[in-house]
């Protein structure tokens, strides 16, 4: 039996400090992703819905808007993988390690928060211990990607990544043109300045308020 618990960043900060009073009773059959889904409170499923930019969708009651997520979800991934840097593949490749589970400890907190937040891991109870489940629906999606290819694309995420903590360590502000100049030079490589500007956004959606 497995309990889920609602996937917002400060629910769990409360269950992982103070002792479970927003974990839910679901119980989970193997990971299901619309047994997941429909654990969670109404604010919870649209919170995962407008961090996947999904529109047409706020007038849906829970059952369709749980049926609606359960599809788009696991279609989203080839789409995010995109946007990843080495610290949240590296999470994704761990629990898929580890069949979809794992302690939560172990995979890091701004990983639960953003994950959780767009539907790609719940955290959960597992035999009275804290965890994280990824349903076997997203864990296919991420399969069935080619491994070299978006190691390609995570690597390079990871160096722009690199270069653009440095630059706000370094100059504490900086306008886009002159970031875009800089991380081009340090590559050496052309850089989609449409491509950083949406970068810029999943990193401050994953790391918080960054932004230069």
């Amino acid at each position: 039996k497995i309990k889920v618990f609602d996937g917002e960043f400060l629910y769990y900060k409360f269950l992982y400090q103070y002792g479970g009073v927003f974990m839910t009773t679901a119980t989970v059959d193997e990971y299901n992703l619309e047994n997941l889904l429909d654990s969670l409170k109404m604010d919870a499923l649209k919170n995962i819905r407008r961090n996947l930019n999904l529109k047409n969708m706020s007038s849906l009651r829970k059952k369709e808007l749980v049926a609606a997520l359960a599809e788009k979800i696991p279609a989203s991934v080839p789409e995010k993988v995109q946007m990843m840097d080495l610290h949240q593949y590296t999470a994704i490749v761990a629990l898929m390690t580890k069949s979809g589970i794992m302690p939560i400890e172990q995979i890091g907190l701004e990983n639960v928060f953003y994950l959780s937040s767009i539907g790609y891991i719940h955290p959960a109870e597992v035999e009275n211990q804290p965890m994280v489940v990824m349903p076997a629906e997203v864990m296919k999606q991420f399969y069935n990607l080619n491994p070299k290819e978006i190691m390609t694309v995570v690597n390079r995420n990871q160096k722009v990544s690199n270069i653009l903590f440095g630059l706000v360590r370094y100059y504490g502000f900086m306008e886009m043109e002159k970031a875009h100049k800089l991380i081009e030079a340090y590559l050496q490589e052309e850089v989609d300045i449409e491509w950083l500007q949406t970068y810029i956004s999943y990193m401050g959606e994953y790391y918080g308020d960054f932004r230069l």
